[in-house]
């Protein structure tokens, strides 16, 4: 196997790459929802706010015995109802005819799928040449690792 200048395996550094991006990406996920939820994003924080007490008024007007009921009832009859073994027939059917047709459409699928891969890969590569160091993204939220808050006795 190839080895970098350290003793990690290259195979390794290219799995933990991946990882890293993911994990990188639940991060900034994560910091987008703890600055709505500490209203960091005020503007946004407040819509969510609104619109959940809105919802929450508008549910204590409604009857929900009935609508439970009716709602329960019309759940299980289409899920279990008797005409689920016309529908049974129905996809078993399309199944076998979908699997007779598949081989060549699946095959060209994979095909297209592999060329854009490997197109965004060069379209990536061009960039990075282009651009250098200068290649970023913007994010579109206020996304600081560490809130500047000021203190109270100083002023602007």
């Amino acid at each position: 196997t190839e080895v970098a200048g350290s003793v990690i395996p290259l195979e390794l550094l290219e799995r933990l790459g991946r990882y890293q991006l993911i994990i990188g990406d639940i991060c900034k996920k994560l910091r987008a929802v703890k600055m709505v939820l500490l209203w960091e994003e005020s503007i946004l924080s407040f819509w969510i706010t609104a619109v959940t007490l809105a919802t929450g008024l508008l549910a204590l007007c409604l009857p929900w015995a009935p609508i439970l009921t009716y709602t329960g009832r019309a759940v299980v009859w289409g899920a279990c109802g008797p005409h689920m073994r016309y529908v049974d027939r129905h996809l078993a059917a399309k199944r076998a005819r979908k699997d007779a047709a598949a081989d060549p459409v699946l095959h060209k699928k994979e095909a297209a799928a592999r060329i854009r891969r490997e197109e965004a890969v060069k379209l990536r590569a061009a960039k990075c040449l282009r651009f250098g160091k200068f290649i970023t993204t913007v994010p579109r939220f206020n996304l600081a690792r560490h809130v500047d808050r000021p203190l109270p006795e100083f002023t602007a």
